[in-house]
């Protein structure tokens, strides 16, 4: 957490994820991520709490990461909002919840 804390940005190119905990431990820690968009990670991931670029286009990876440090105005909005999400969509209690609907069904 501490890494988090300490770091300006986090950038998490996964090429193959099912749910990535880095976004999320990010997030939590008061820092913006970006990350790519595909698979689950575009639900965890979107403009207001980091930024999303395209799998394998370094480009776009550059392009991301350049909006998002070339604007510190935006980070303290995306630091609340990326807490808030963690905070109200992704602790243990919601989703031992969800599991519980679900298995329920």
């Amino acid at each position: 957490a501490q890494l988090f804390r300490s770091a300006d940005l986090s950038v998490y190119p996964s090429l193959y994820e099912g749910q990535g905990l880095i976004p999320l431990e990010s997030m939590a820690s008061g820092t913006p991520c970006a990350t790519v968009n595909d698979g689950p990670l575009p639900e965890m991931v979107d403009e207001t709490v980091g930024g999303l670029f395209e799998v394998g286009n370094p480009a776009s990876l550059a392009k991301t990461v350049n909006n998002l440090l070339g604007n510190p105005e935006n980070i303290p909005e995306l630091v609340a909002n990326g807490r808030k999400r963690v905070a109200e969509e992704y602790t243990y209690r919601l989703n031992a919840d969800k599991y519980a609907i679900f298995y329920s069904e």
